[in-house]
């Protein structure tokens, strides 16, 4: 024998002894091989600060024989056989210790096969097990689990920070053997069931390692410098959702347990059944994120789970999201170490919340998890179980004292939203028997005190109904009825100090009110008035939001809801009548409703017409000059406001304020304003600019630039351009001619232009003359 502070000697006898068993297969020859290897593994388990002994060893032929030797061993069998697991385990030893944070050996073995055999014979121990996944631990021996822990020692070690290990496991779908091979070890929470003839601190130490180990081999195989490559696929999940079953009640009793709260492993299993369960969730999570096979398959598989081996996936996350909970063993813990482990499960079901919620939102599964199949249930099972989620949180004030159940809400509503894409869906979920609308719009979900998330699922779920069919005679009237417009007041949304996740949720806000305010007089009217024993009107508190925020689409589409409450002012719930502008007038009829409506419709006028306002309005013109439509919606606007007395002069002393844009584009940059100057400039190149990095622009700037319509970013349709006629026709009605020849001044030399063929005119074939009859319309009124 090899002296034991030799590791050369140690390695050539092993080289000796392969070659040696090939003939003679003696268990004296197996007993020789398992001392030797022992005494190499041993060696290397630390660095030696003198000789580099790793090197060393690595530039032999021991990865080659190791190999050969690990072949030997196994007899042609799949696995070893008990009377040659101790010698296979100290030559996994010595190799899992050879390439240690060591990238030449790490090349050497892979070189030699010897992962791939490691991997080989991995595979063979899950072909072992009858029936995966299975709650219950397989009955491994305890030399077994010695191999198998050694074994994935191997794998992570000859992994860690080394890609082409990585590259050739994962070819190998090594990630899948192991998971398969983890819930066959280690089913979490299986040590609270009895195993018999076994000796229970060592079985249950190296069950709770070979999890650990395996978790950590698995998440260095997915750290790939391809993020876009994913080692597992659809076919992992009927592996991973399982385990949430396990910390779903009831929890096995205290006083059957096979260890006792005192017992010195029971705080390493209890970690080690939090680690599995947070590992699967990361990757259901994760998949469900990235990869489009999975959420099509998690959506199919709810009715149909053969789709996972009969494994009801989908339903076991949502199983686990609602009834999920902590086992009582964690109280066995010191109160610190306790606490952290609730929370840690809680972002387990704040990552499987994301999940459904992905899953809702892929398109294709729309249809696969709304079903009309049953009369009684309308939307199917999956519509009816969140609709009973957001109704429970609402329906029982108890639950949310016992426990923080917000994640249900916003899980319900996200999911709906997502799939509620048409006005069928909307109006059978604002029907009875779900009739959301009230549940939706109650004080329990939207209130100054709400969670954010959820606050952010409702108003989503409502936005995405009103936006199914806007304008829905029955989704506007229930909704109306259900008081949407004061509940988003009331809840005081945009209030809040703006950052990522409340600007978020300010802008579903923001854009529920916008659909719902250009639909009906009703929804209209509602931001005028403060809610019951508040001060505050809608209107005053996104005028303030729009005026301190710094996000251009809190911004814009703030300012939109403006628009389309002007629009609905001035023409009534009755869009489909002749685009004209003109004053307001007395809505028919004299029941006292009607003349109620008319008064508050008066009234919403006044106060909407404020220098405020207007200013709001053209300060969007000014930083949209990118957006035809925008530009369009507010031309619109201010030519609603100019048919007032009060408005016109407004709206001009609005429109010729200068405002600092955006940052231009090369193509896009102006000269500090056309007021006061020759309207026809050319655009100034960036470098005239000058080192400000943006332009101070008006309103009226960009309504020039939208006349002539030359060297734009976006080209402006002819319609924007004549309803831009009619607003300038409109202006020089109620306004003197002091304010009219300001703009006159700047903007009769663009016409006259147009008018006589002098500039291009610009639009699509055949509308040439339309454009210059409503040009020469503006000048002979200003001639006039």
């Amino acid at each position: 024998m090899a002296s034991s502070s030799d590791p050369l000697a140690a390695a050539t006898t092993l080289s000796s002894l392969a070659y040696t068993l090939k003939s003679d297969d003696s268990q004296d020859l197996w007993q020789n091989l398992q001392t030797c290897a022992r005494t190499i593994a041993d060696i290397l388990r630390v660095r030696d600060p003198v000789n580099d002994t790793h090197t060393l060893l690595g530039r032999t032929a021991l990865p080659t024989t190791l190999t050969t030797l690990l072949s030997l061993a196994l007899h042609d069998s799949s696995v070893p056989d008990t009377a040659y697991s101790a010698a296979v385990n100290e030559l996994l030893r010595v190799a899992a210790n050879l390439c240690m944070d060591h990238n030449e050996n790490r090349a050497s073995l892979l070189d030699a096969g010897f992962p791939q055999a490691v991997s080989a014979m991995l595979e063979n121990y899950v072909e072992l097990v009858p029936q995966l996944p299975t709650s219950k631990p397989f009955a491994f021996t305890a030399p077994h689990l010695t191999v198998l822990r050694s074994a994935i020692g191997v794998l992570l070690n000859s992994s860690i920070g080394y890609d082409p290990v990585k590259d050739r496991l994962n070819s190998l779908e090594v990630a899948l053997t192991l998971l398969k091979l983890l819930n066959a070890v280690y089913p979490p929470m299986s040590w609270t069931q009895p195993l018999a003839n076994e000796d229970l601190d060592d079985v249950w130490t190296l069950r709770a390692t070979i999890s650990s180990w395996g978790w950590r081999t698995i998440t260095e195989l997915k750290d790939v410098k391809d993020e876009t490559l994913q080692i597992f696929n659809q076919d992992v999940l009927p592996y991973l959702t399982p385990v949430l079953q396990k910390f779903c009640p009831p929890f096995n009793s205290g006083d059957a347990l096979p260890f006792k709260q005192h017992d010195a492993l029971v705080p390493r299993l209890l970690n080690a059944d939090l680690e599995f369960l947070e590992e699967c969730c990361t990757l259901i999570e994760s998949l469900s994120l990235d990869v489009e096979d999975v959420r099509l398959c998690l959506a199919r598989g709810f009715n149909f789970p053969a789709e996972h081996q009969g494994v009801p996936c989908l339903g076991m996350i949502l199983d686990f999201i609602e009834h999920g909970s902590y086992p009582p063993y964690w109280k066995w813990l010191p109160e610190g170490d306790a606490r952290k482990k609730q929370k840690a499960l809680d972002i387990c079901k704040s990552a499987l919340v994301k999940s459904v919620v992905e899953v809702a939102g892929e398109e294709r599964n729309q249809e696969v998890l709304w079903s009309d199949s049953e009369r009684d249930l309308p939307g199917g099972l999956f519509v009816s179980r969140m609709v009973n989620w957001i109704k429970m949180y609402v329906e029982d004030p108890a639950i949310d004292d016992q426990l923080n159940r917000n994640d249900l809400v916003t899980c319900g509503s996200l999911s709906l939203g997502n799939i509620t894409k048409r006005e069928s869906t909307s109006t059978a979920l604002l029907s009875p028997p779900h009739s959301l609308a009230p549940i939706l719009l109650s004080k329990r979900l939207l209130s100054p005190s709400s969670d954010i998330k959820m606050k952010h699922g409702v108003l989503s779920l409502l936005k995405h109904m009103v936006q199914a069919k806007p304008g829905s005679p029955f989704m506007t009237s229930t909704l109306s009825q259900a008081n949407t417009i004061q509940r988003v007041v009331e809840c005081r949304i945009w209030d809040e100090v703006p950052n990522p996740m409340t600007s978020i949720v300010q802008l579903t806000a923001i854009g529920l009110t916008k659909h719902l305010c250009g639909s009906t007089l009703d929804h209209a009217l509602a931001m005028f008035y403060p809610p019951p024993g508040e001060t505050t009107t809608g209107l005053s508190q996104l005028l303030n939001l729009i005026k301190r925020t710094e996000n251009i689409a809190v911004k814009n589409e703030g300012t939109r809801v403006f628009v389309n409450i002007i629009k609905t002012l001035w023409l009534g719930d009755d869009r489909n009548r002749a685009s004209e502008i003109a004053s307001p007038t007395v809505i028919s009829g004299n029941t006292e409703e009607i003349i109620e409506k008319q008064q508050k419709r008066q009234a919403a006028i006044h106060s909407i017409t404020t220098p405020e306002v207007i200013s709001t309005l053209s300060a969007l013109i000014a930083r949209s000059r990118q957006y035809p439509v925008l530009v369009n919606e507010v031309i619109v606007a201010l030519s609603l406001l100019s048919t007032t007395k009060e408005g016109g002069p407004l709206v001009i002393r609005a429109i010729v304020e200068t405002s600092d844009a955006e940052p231009p584009t090369p193509t896009d940059v102006f000269q500090p304003s056309f007021i006061g100057s020759e309207a026809s400039s050319p655009v100034t190149s960036p470098s005239s600019v000058g080192g400000r990095g943006f332009s101070s622009v008006s309103a009226l700037d960009i309504i020039i630039y939208v006349l002539k319509n030359v060297d734009n970013p976006v080209n402006f349709p002819v319609e924007i351009r004549l309803n831009a006629c009619a607003f300038l026709l409109q202006l020089g009605r109620h306004t003197s001619n002091e304010d009219n020849s300001r703009i006159r001044g700047v903007v009769k030399p663009v016409l006259e232009k147009l008018a006589t063929g002098d500039a291009p005119v610009l639009v699509a074939p055949g509308r040439e003359d339309v454009l210059r009859a409503s040009v020469k319309k503006v000048l002979d009124a200003w001639a006039k």
